[in-house]
């Protein structure tokens, strides 16, 4: 079933930048706050949070379409680190698949 587009206002960019900016800026000008990996995950959280709002009110089926597509990546990625278990050479996944 094909979902309608959603594309949110380009405002909703602002966190993303505001993360990609306080990891080029804090370790510069608070690197004693940017050590701990717990402060680290409060700003990724901090600025995360309001996007992952905005999914689940206005569009929640993007959420499980992409939680869907990570998990068939996930599985095929394990099935290919069982297959090369043990294997040497250079492998792609039509090996993998027998294709």
């Amino acid at each position: 079933m094909e979902h309608p587009l959603f594309v949110p206002s380009q405002i909703w960019v602002a966190p993303f930048a505001a993360l990609l900016v306080g990891i080029a800026v804090i370790p510069l000008v608070a690197p004693a706050f940017w050590e701990s990996n717990v402060r680290k995950l409060g700003v990724s959280l901090l600025l995360g949070l309001p996007v992952l709002g905005l999914y689940l009110v206005e569009h929640p089926a993007s959420l499980t379409h992409t939680a869907r597509d990570r998990a068939a990546f996930a599985r095929g990625a394990l099935e290919a680190a069982r297959w090369v278990r043990g294997r040497r050479g250079w492998f792609s996944m039509r090996d993998v698949l027998g294709l």
